[in-house]
């Protein structure tokens, strides 16, 4: 499905990651796994200070030199993927927040960086993403937004027997307190 609409054939999915509250180190990280095969080879603290302390584009190069196949045809493309990005505003620090959105947006905004973003992000945060200076760019420009319905009594119902019953707990005398807090709440599942 994204060769046709991307050019690239090849692709390699980083994460999914979570921002948390140093997104940076959590980005390299993905990235560095999903690289590096051996976990032995990998090198977490030098990458993550060659993007802390360099260029804004340090990313943008790290993928363009993996992205390369050597050939004029396009080589790997990589779709990161981050859950939870609203993230970046409960948990990260502002300088931390600063360091990935300069990173991630010249990325994204480089023609010859290979790099494609699939995130999530609850509805009550999107109000907040104009705190992403460098990312409200590309967000505005390129982003295709796609916004899921409410989860429904049901669906919340599901959220709480199911992993409950992975575990085998008994949730059965607070689920209707938990339900009945969370109803018609913005963004009920992760307070659920």
């Amino acid at each position: 499905a994204l060769w046709p609409r991307t050019g690239f054939e090849q692709w390699t999915i980083v994460g999914p990651m979570l921002p948390g509250a140093d997104p940076l180190t959590n980005l390299v990280a993905a990235v560095e796994s999903a690289l590096v095969a051996d976990p032995q080879q990998r090198d977490f603290a030098s990458r993550r200070e060659r993007l802390r302390s360099g260029a804004d584009d340090a990313l943008a190069l790290w993928l363009r030199q993996s992205g390369e196949t050597g050939s004029s045809k396009p080589g790997r493309a990589f779709l990161l993927v981050i859950d939870q990005f609203e993230e970046l505003f409960t948990l990260a620090e502002a300088e931390p927040r600063r360091h990935f959105d300069r990173q991630l947006a010249a990325a994204l905004c480089d023609p010859e960086c290979p790099l494609f973003l699939l995130s999530t992000v609850r509805a009550d945060f999107l109000d907040r993403l104009d705190r992403l200076e460098h990312l409200m760019a590309p967000y505005n420009d390129r982003c295709r937004r796609f916004l899921l319905p409410p989860m429904g009594e049901r669906g919340l119902r599901d959220v709480i027997r199911l992993p409950a019953a992975m575990a085998g707990v008994d949730v059965g005398e607070v689920e209707a307190a938990i339900l009945e807090q969370a109803k018609g709440e913005p963004g009920a599942l992760p307070l659920v």
